[in-house]
């Protein structure tokens, strides 16, 4: 390696050791991330379960009180060798049953018939609740004998795994489209100097975030049309609900999310900060918020804080529209929220916003 060379990397060294805001978004935030979900996960139960028991008559309970069937006078079991997984369960009616499972409230349900046969409901495309399906049906025939095991897979519409998934990637979409393409692309034009001279302009400053923020929702409305058609015509999923209320759902999410961008985007000033900034903030959202699985195998008390998350709220409000036809009424609290939301942080981010 020549002197110059050498001389080069010594400049680069310094230059970057000069940004503290830059080593700690390469350095430090990956530490913090592994520090903090080692902490999340490292709680006991690490993995908490839940299951559904449909009610069973009177003739049923006097047939499984002669065996010693662990889920029917208990409110949780244990799993076998597996201390740190525990299966919380709930007696609801089919019905009940059948909606909480869509909407990921429950992750299997079983319903005891005549003391003798256990029932399990679940969607066998998901490996996840089958290998739930296994270890509940391994504990059920450790401490009984002749009891008979049947899956009823749940593959009609609505109750398989892939309707849960697409409202949530159309969620996860429309946050990765605006806190990269408004975020990203604000603090690039700051970088280049665009943005000095689009304020000498006569152009308001509200006009251009809001031509941003406009761009980037007809490019999600594409995207999002693409993917429900996809899904629709290859897995035959389809929206149970008003097309325009899930519009307005998609609005608000848009709304929430593009406000996040501007205040993110108001004071950085290179990319490398930028990077930092966009996922630290959607790298817990995109753990947490029942993109890809249910949040409700979580404790409780992080239930309580990750259903406030902006994602979680979109998500459950898109997936309410999508599989249970909810109206403008059941979705009303949470476009609320999300639109205020947005329009909190649309504020804070103009108010706050560096255009040079």
């Amino acid at each position: 390696m020549n002197r110059t060379i050498k001389q080069l990397i010594v400049v680069q060294m310094k230059e970057y050791w000069r940004e503290p805001e830059v080593l700690f978004w390469t350095l430090g935030f990956p530490i913090m991330v592994a520090s903090v979900l080692s902490l999340l996960y490292s709680f006991k139960p690490a993995v908490n379960y839940k299951a559904a028991i449909i009610e069973y008559h009177a003739r049923t309970d006097s047939a499984i009180a002669k065996r010693n069937i662990p889920f029917t006078d208990t409110r949780e079991i244990v799993i076998p060798g597996k201390s740190s997984r525990k299966i919380s369960l709930e007696r609801m009616t089919m019905q009940n049953a059948e909606k909480a499972y869509q909407s990921g409230k429950i992750e299997i349900i079983i319903e005891i018939k005549d003391g003798s046969t256990v029932q399990y409901y679940f969607d066998p495309a998901n490996e996840r609740t089958e290998n739930l399906y296994l270890w509940i049906d391994h504990t059920v025939h450790e401490n009984n004998d002749g009891i008979v095991s049947k899956i009823a897979p749940l593959s009609q519409r609505g109750s398989r795994y892939i309707d849960y998934l697409i409202p949530g990637l159309i969620a996860l979409g429309i946050m990765n489209a605006t806190l990269w393409g408004i975020g990203w692309t604000l603090i690039e034009f700051r970088i280049k100097k665009f943005l000095r001279r689009m304020i000498v302009t006569p152009m308001k400053k509200l006009d251009f975030m809001l031509s941003i923020s406009l761009t980037r929702l007809l490019l999600s409305i594409i995207e999002a049309g693409i993917l429900i058609i996809f899904a629709h015509y290859v897995f035959g999923v389809s929206m149970q609900g008003n097309p325009l209320v899930f519009a307005f759902v998609f609005l608000s999410g848009h709304v929430a999310f593009s406000g996040m961008s501007i205040l993110m985007a108001s004071r950085a000033n290179n990319t490398r900060v930028a990077n930092g900034l966009i996922n630290i903030i959607t790298m817990p959202m995109f753990l947490l918020s029942g993109v890809f699985f249910n949040y409700h195998s979580f404790p409780d008390w992080m239930i309580t804080l990750i259903q406030y998350l902006p994602l979680t709220v979109l998500a459950d409000s898109l997936r309410n529209v999508f599989l249970f036809g909810g109206g403008m009424a059941n979705v009303i609290f949470p476009v609320s929220y999300l639109l205020t939301f947005g329009a909190v942080f649309y504020l804070l981010g103009l108010k706050m916003y560096r255009w040079y």
